[in-house]
């Protein structure tokens, strides 16, 4: 991993919702890494304290790398998300598949289209999401985004 792109947290969310394939059109399970506020009173966009690279809170998109213990718990999440090439983002990055037809649901799809798993427009959508705390420090190349419904979701979540 780069040290410029690489993120860095103590633990993360695993988000989890539903999304209609667009090829087959089977529901299908669907997963994201979500960085909340660390430590209590972190500012977005802090480096030093927090102990994390990218501003808090965000959702993390085209994870190209890993460190060892995230990538033990993420091949093991799903056999529906692993590491694939996709054209649109030209590199290889953790993907979502269908459960149904393994067609790629890539993370432009999920996070940048309106209504769709991780872009959220409406109260319901919101509430389809799961979040799931895992305790292992996380080593990331991504991108990462910022988004109001992250914050709605977060406002009411027990971890």
């Amino acid at each position: 991993m780069s040290d410029d792109e690489t993120i860095l947290s103590p633990w993360f969310l695993l988000a989890e919702s539903v999304e209609e394939c667009w090829s087959c059109g089977s529901d299908t399970r669907v997963f994201a890494v979500l960085l909340p506020n660390v430590e209590d009173g972190a500012k977005a966009g802090n480096d030093g304290d927090d102990n994390t690279s990218a501003p808090t809170p965000c959702s993390l998109s085209n994870i190209s790398d890993v460190n060892d213990a995230v990538e033990t718990y993420l091949k093991g999440l799903s056999p529906h998300f692993f590491p694939d090439y996709s054209g649109t983002a030209g590199q290889t990055y953790w993907m979502n598949h269908c459960e149904k037809c393994l067609t790629k649901i890539g993370d432009f799809y999920l996070h940048s289209k309106p209504g769709h798993a991780f872009f959220p427009v409406t109260d319901k959508e919101i509430h389809k999401i799961q979040l799931h705390r895992i305790d292992i420090a996380l080593e990331a190349d991504a991108g990462w985004g910022q988004s109001s419904w992250i914050d709605e979701l977060l406002e009411n979540a027990r971890f």
